[in-house]
């Protein structure tokens, strides 16, 4: 696997729904159409591959986790790109090696987050590389284009957008060491209940490092709308990738006048 060629597909990607959230209705239709520009992106050529005297695609929907990952079955990665083996002799078809899995929610809460990167970073996860993919479509009530749409104002957008104790927490687990009582206290400190934040962690900590894109679209007229933003966490740093069609080296910037603008409308 070209990690280069993977990571600018999905960055260019997130980059398309940011200018375009309603390409897709539901995360469904998100992780389509990635696997749709990932599989065009990497070629047939790259992609297919014989495996026991079978011809079989190395990019995968659905296929499944190589252990139960602390759950009561063996769970499925939204998008998984298979390690083409060098030897099968020893290898599973229905557990090769994976050379990168991808989990994605849109307009999904704090639970699922932390679900998808519990999965990701397990130890037997059995993949090289692992991304969380996690995008927010919001707009107001009067003016909502979808039902699926969240407002501004929602508890889990409101946590992301003017509170950074949850990127400050992405850059703390996207390096792959935290243990379930961190995570639990990290819930916690974010409003919820104690006995529910144990039972969503369970045991399950993050042993492998992971990297993360968090990325917000706003539909809405009235109030000014949140400035469209794509952020990149790995190996303990975030990264503003784009705010408003603008690239890194204005993001900040961009970003700093559009809330003073949003502020001065509300």
């Amino acid at each position: 696997m070209e990690k280069g060629t993977v990571e600018a597909v999905l960055r260019d990607f997130l980059r398309l729904f940011i200018s375009n959230p309603y390409l897709c209705y539901t995360e469904h239709g998100l992780h389509a159409l990635f696997y749709a520009h990932l599989y065009n992106a990497l070629g047939q050529e790259s992609l297919y591959f014989n495996f026991k005297g079978h011809i079989v695609c190395a990019l995968q929907k659905e296929y499944a986790t190589a252990h139960k990952l602390e759950k009561a079955k063996r769970q499925h990665w939204d998008i998984a790109l298979i390690h083409k083996p060098e030897n099968s002799d020893d290898i599973d078809y229905d557990m090769m090696p994976l050379a990168a899995v991808f989990e994605f929610g849109m307009n999904s809460n704090l639970e699922h987050l932390i679900d998808d990167i519990q999965r990701v970073g397990h130890e037997r996860a059995n993949a090289d590389h692992r991304y969380v993919v996690h995008l927010y479509r919001l707009s107001e009530a009067k003016t909502r284009f979808s039902g699926r749409d969240w407002s501004s104002r929602a508890r889990d957008v409101t946590k992301f957008v003017k509170d950074d104790r949850l990127l400050r927490f992405l850059e703390k687990v996207s390096n792959g060491s935290m243990r379930p009582e961190q995570i639990v206290a990290f819930l916690m400190e974010m409003g919820m209940d104690k006995a529910k934040a144990k039972a969503i962690v369970g045991e399950r900590g993050v042993e492998r490092p992971a990297t993360i894109y968090f990325g917000l679209a706003d539909n809405a007229t009235e109030p000014a709308p949140l400035p469209a933003r794509l952020y990149a966490v790995s190996d303990g740093r975030s990264q503003l990738i784009t705010v408003n069609g603008f690239e890194t080296a204005f993001a900040h910037e961009v970003l700093r006048r559009c809330e003073k603008v949003r502020t001065a409308s509300l």
